[in-house]
This record gives C-alpha cells, structure tokens and sequence, in this order.
C-alpha cells in the first residue's frame, strides 16, 4: 500500500480545489494596503504608512484565512479519506460517474470498513448513488452479501443501474423503485418509502444505511427509517444515519433513542456526523408501529 503523506494530500488538495475566497480576500487587502501606504505617508511620513498597511494587512487576512484554513482542514480530510478507498478497494468503487449522487468520502469510508468488520448477509441503502458502486465492489471483493438499494427516483433508479452493468456489479445489487407515500406512523415524516415495494425484495437486513429520503421533502423525513425496517433488522444488525449533526436528524436521534431503549446509540465523527446505531432485538414499540403502518 503506498504512503498517504501530506505531501500527496496537499497536491491533490491544490490540484483539485482552488481557494477563490483566499485569493480575491488577498487581492483587496493588498490593494487597500497599498493605498493606506500612500496616503498616510503623505501626512504622517512613510514609517507611519507601513505601520497601518501593516495592521490592516494582519486584520484583513485574519478572516479569509481563518475561513480557508478551517476549509482546507475539511478538504484535507475528505480527500483523505478518498485516497483511503482508492487504496482499499479501488478508485473505480469509489468515484466512478460525477452524475451519481454522493456522500462524503469520510461517510463512505466508515460504511466501507463496517462491512468489511461485520461481512453482512444483506445491506440495505436508502438513497442509491456512489455509495451503491462503492459497496457493490466491496460485497463482490469478499464474495458474499447483496445490496438493495431503496430508491424513490425512478429515473435516477435507471441511471444507477446502467452504472452498475457497465461495471459488471449488477448481480451483487438490487435495486428497488420505491414511491413515497403517506405516511401516519409515529414522529413527524409526512412520506416514506412504499415498505410493500421493499418487502418484496426484503426479508432479513443485516445493515441498514439511511442517507435518503432527500431532505427536500421535509426535516424529519428519515425519522420512519428505524420503525419501518426493525422488524426485519437481524439481532446484531447495524444502522447508519448519514448527515447525523444536522437539526432534523438531531431530533430523530433523539426520539429513536426514546423508542428503541434497547439499541445502542453511537455518534461517530465524520464531517456531517454519522448515527451508528446496533440493534439487540425489536422493540414493542416497533411492532406495533410496524403492524399498524
């Protein structure tokens, strides 16, 4: 495996992403600085000139730099996280197609390890997009498991599966076309996944990764997830709440956590937070919200 220096890190950092804000906050600083010289030097003399240059130069940079540092910081990690998986598993797993939807490579690092501790029998995303490419690599890497990605886009549906078949993956995945419908269970999601659609294809799940629906359709739309499919999560099954620092996903933490006292409840630290949840059984509660959906 080849060294992941910093050096490498940081050319791929300036070689894919520029820092407009850093540079244009450069421009005008030096620009204002330099009139600040000239003025105040025909006043106050030219030491007097560069002493103000010198303050606004330091105060001015102090908030593009502050910005750009904390961004690069950000940067830095995903594309780490990124060189990461080229190197476990394979660029193509991770980054093949811009016009699949992705999360972010810190995220898609934490489901590819979990797989490869855990080597479920069945995973299931919500949300197709990189992550389906990604796993689907990893599940035929080892041999074993099927994914079934849960997909409310038909049309998008469609594009993930040609990237699929020009990839030779499509006897690893199902993918499963599941409208949003009405939805009565408990907490505040109005729609969720057709769970008829999705039992067709599901009997058992062994992971469970929540990264849709998309939030356009209401901030606590994920809530269902844990309710819909805990009565067919295995005792030892693991779920993944994706965009866990997010207000919405905040508060369906917070009402899984009243729901399913038995599971347990882990915040693992990725850029926008990741809910690792570990299932010990299902709880009354589910059933009964299951059995009245």
């Amino acid at each position: 495996m080849r060294r992941l220096s910093l050096w490498r890190v940081t050319r791929e950092l300036v070689a894919r992403y520029a820092t407009p804000r850093l540079l244009i906050g450069i421009f005008v600083i030096s620009t204002g600085a330099g009139a600040a010289v000239w003025t105040i030097g025909e006043f106050f003399g030219t030491a007097a000139g560069l002493g103000v240059a010198t303050f606004t130069i330091l105060a001015g940079l102090s908030i593009p730099l502050a910005t750009s540092v904390s961004w690069l910081g950000r940067r830095h990690r995903q594309m780490e996280a990124r060189l990461v998986l080229a190197e476990e598993i394979g660029e193509i797993g991770f980054w093949y197609g811009a016009t699949l939807y992705s999360a972010q490579p810190d995220m898609l690092l934490v489901v590819s390890r979990l797989i490869r501790e855990r080597r479920p029998g069945v995973v299931v995303e919500l949300g197709a997009g990189v992550s389906t490419i990604l796993i689907a690599v990893q599940l035929r890497q080892l041999g074993s498991g099927r994914l079934v990605s849960v997909e409310n886009d038909a049309r998008y549906a469609e594009t993930v599966r040609q990237r699929l078949d020009e990839l030779g993956l499509t006897d690893w995945v199902t993918v499963v076309v599941a409208d949003l419908v009405p939805y009565a269970g408990p907490g505040g999601a109005k729609v969720w996944y057709d769970m008829a659609r999705v039992r067709d294809v599901v009997t058992r799940v062994d992971m469970l990764l929540v990264d849709g629906p998309s939030v356009a359709f209401g901030e606590m739309v994920r809530e269902p997830a844990l309710d819909a499919f805990a009565p067919l999560l295995t005792p030892g099954a693991v779920v993944l709440l994706d965009d866990a620092k997010r207000p919405g996903e905040l508060r369906i933490v917070r009402n899984w956590r009243r729901r399913h006292t038995h599971a347990r409840f882990t915040l693992l630290d990725t850029e926008h937070g990741a809910q690792l949840v570990e299932w010990s059984g299902q709880s009354a509660v589910a059933a009964a919200a299951h059995a009245g959906a």
